[in-house]
């Protein structure tokens, strides 16, 4: 008899001793629904810092405070922690954004294009190294344009992409083609009958010329700032030669433009 009260009391001993090992423990459940099993050193406003409970003696361990969801300590007591947006989301926000295996499609609207060539759209398509700007505009509508009729012009670039945090670098090359007739301004030689930028005689004359068509060939540079959330403003500009029938004239065309993501 006597050994069957022993055996009675090593075994309530023994379940004790375990429940109070499950229930010694802090439990940390993060956002992404991992449960961690540790002791609770400090809470600070951004991190947590904590050992893990099978591991007390090893590292202490810090993980951003708004990617735990609550924390069960010991004592059955529950702290919640509601941030509505999370770092884990954040980044997957951004890894969305820069992802450099997702093709990522872009619409953009270029406003300062109003002085030459008018207001722009562009369509971007991204992925990996490769960038191509494929845009649309309406010479007519430029403001130091005065059209004799409605003019567009389309064009496309091919671009090397070079990744950063916060958004990327491009660089690459740019073909277009204008057509319509339009009156600009410019310097008028009499003697040869060219056109041109700059005044280079003193017989050259101011004169207001009309223009047909033309074919663009530049150099496309710039810098495109993406935000987290997809929007993005771009910085840059193109610099090369524009052909009108036997004339070349030197452009160079500005690119301040935003848009979004895809």
């Amino acid at each position: 008899m006597k050994d069957i009260y022993k055996k009675v009391v090593v075994f309530t001993i023994f379940l004790f001793s375990g429940l109070y090992s499950v229930l010694a423990q802090d439990m940390i459940i993060m956002r992404n629904e991992n449960v961690i099993e540790a002791r609770i050193l400090e809470i600070s406003p951004t991190e947590i810092r904590y050992k893990r409970f099978n591991h007390q003696d090893g590292p202490t361990i810090i993980i951003l405070k708004n990617d735990v969801l609550r924390i069960v300590y010991e004592n059955g007591n529950v702290e919640n922690f509601n941030t509505a947006t999370t770092s884990t989301e954040r980044n997957q926000r951004t890894q969305t954004v820069t992802d450099p295996d997702k093709l990522v499609f872009s619409i953009s609207a270029d406003p300062s294009g109003f002085l030459i060539l008018g207001p722009a759209i562009d369509m971007e398509f991204t992925k990996r190294a490769f960038n191509t700007q494929v845009y649309a505009n309406f010479p007519s509508l430029g403001l130091l344009s005065i059209s004799d009729g409605f003019s567009f012009g389309i064009g496309a670039s091919f671009n090397y992409f070079l990744r950063s945090r916060i958004g990327g670098l491009y660089l690459g090359g740019l073909i277009g083609y204008k057509y319509g007739t339009s009156r600009s301004y410019g310097w008028y030689n009499p003697n040869d009958g060219d056109w041109y930028i700059e005044r280079y005689d003193t017989d050259y004359q101011w004169r207001e010329k009309s223009v047909n068509s033309s074919f663009l060939l530049a150099l496309n540079g710039g810098y495109k700032f993406v935000l987290p959330l997809g929007i993005f403003f771009r910085v840059g500009g193109n610099i090369g030669a524009e052909f009108v029938t036997s004339t070349v004239n030197l452009v160079a065309i500005p690119n301040l433009s935003f848009g979004y993501n895809f």
